[in-house]
Formats: structure tokens, C-alpha cells, sequence
């Protein structure tokens, strides 16, 4: 299972942890993380897009995800030709499926489906599952049985302790700062899998746009 940062952008700073991203980048590669999956809270709300803050976190040298805003396949392109690996599509996509259906046949892997803003995210997931995401972001506190079926599955968590119910479930969870900050918290939290399962997971991981030493 892997371990992803998740920050929330609120003009043009993080909502958690250090408000400055280049400060927030640099700790977070310190405590070991590589991956952050970005949600621009602003433009989620209608506001202006916070584009530049995905160029400062690569070069911290972090993956970025990125969501929030995003409605339609020219921003989709715009962010993936920033270097942006994966896009995640959640307020859009859960009001034009056929919209969102239409992304995933487009760009594959690279884009996924953010369920974490759904009133009904069993109802709305299991709608969407076939279409070919990349992923499908689920709240923590999503009771497993609901977990739609179809994509890799990713876990914000709500609590950071939360990490070990997911595993055989998630490809990766997401949890927030100050607790992804931590050195070691990966480690501490995560636990270790089997050599095959690793090895599936990295395959799966690689093959949604993401890097894995998990060999």
C-alpha cells in the first residue's frame, strides 16, 4: 500500500501544516513522502486556478495528483502538460457522467474519480465504476462494503491511525499534515505486505502513472 500527502489549497497555501508550499515540499520530502495529491479548494469554489503551486511542489521533487475545479478536458490536458501525473475529477464528473465517462476514454489512467465531496459516494461510485479511472478517492470513514468496484481505490483517511484497516482494500491512503510530516510515519503507520502483494501493487501503481520501489 502506498502513502500519498494530501493538501488543501486555500489561496495558493496550504490549508494544513506549513502555509508556505515550498517550506511544506521541503519538510515533506525530509519525513519521506513523494507523492501529494493536491485539492485547490478555490477553484473547487468557483475562484481562480493555483496551476503554479503543482510546478514549485515537483520541483521539491514530490509526484503531484491534482484535483479540485477541474471541469473540463483542455484544464485536464492543461495540468497533465504541467507535469501533473494524474487528475482527479469529482464535482464535474459526479454531475455530467457521461462528461466524466468521455475524460477516462481520453486520458485513461491519468485522470480519477474524487468521491470525497458526494452526498452518496456507494451510489455515484458504483454509477462510475466501469469507465476506466485511474482511481476512485473514497473517504476513510467509507464503510468498505460500499467501496465501488472497478478502479484502484485511494483512502483520505480521517485519522491517520485508520491506515492498516485499508490495506488488502486501498492502493494507497491519503492522510493530511501535520501528521504526514512526521519522520517515519510511513513506515509507523503502513503496514508491510507480502513480496507478491508488493509486487501487484507496485505493477498497479506504475501502471496508473506512479513511481514504486516497492520491488
Amino acid at each position: 500500500m502506498n502513502a500519498i500527502v494530501a493538501i488543501r489549497l486555500q489561496r495558493g497555501r496550504s490549508a494544513s501544516g506549513p502555509s508556505d508550499v515550498r517550506e511544506l515540499a521541503a519538510q515533506l520530502r525530509e519525513a519521506g513522502a513523494t507523492w501529494a495529491y493536491v485539492r485547490d479548494e478555490d477553484a473547487a469554489a468557483g475562484g481562480a486556478h493555483q496551476w503554479s503551486v503543482a510546478s514549485r511542489l515537483m520541483d521539491a521533487g514530490l509526484s503531484v495528483a491534482w484535483g479540485g475545479g477541474v471541469r473540463s478536458l483542455m484544464q485536464v490536458q492543461q495540468l497533465l502538460d504541467l507535469g501533473v501525473r494524474i487528475v482527479g475529477l469529482g464535482t464535474q464528473a459526479l454531475a455530467h457522467p457521461l462528461w466524466f465517462q468521455e475524460a477516462c476514454k481520453v486520458f485513461g489512467a491519468r485522470v480519477g474519480l474524487d468521491l470525497t465531496g458526494a452526498e452518496d459516494p456507494a451510489r455515484h461510485g458504483a454509477a462510475l465504476a466501469g469507465a476506466g479511472q485511474g482511481f476512485t478517492l473514497v473517504r476513510g470513514d467509507m464503510p468498505q462494503e460500499a467501496v465501488p468496484a472497478g478502479a484502484p481505490v485511494w483512502a483520505l483517511l480521517a485519522q491517520p491511525g485508520d491506515a492498516q484497516r485499508w490495506e488488502g482494500v486501498a492502493q494507497a491512503v491519503l492522510v493530511e499534515p501535520p501528521h504526514a510530516l512526521e519522520p517515519g510515519w510511513f513506515q509507523r503507520h503502513l503496514p508491510p505486505a507480502p513480496v507478491q502483494r508488493r509486487r501487484a501493487l507496485a505493477a498497479a501503481w506504475r501502471a496508473g502513472g506512479g513511481d514504486s520501489s516497492e520491488e
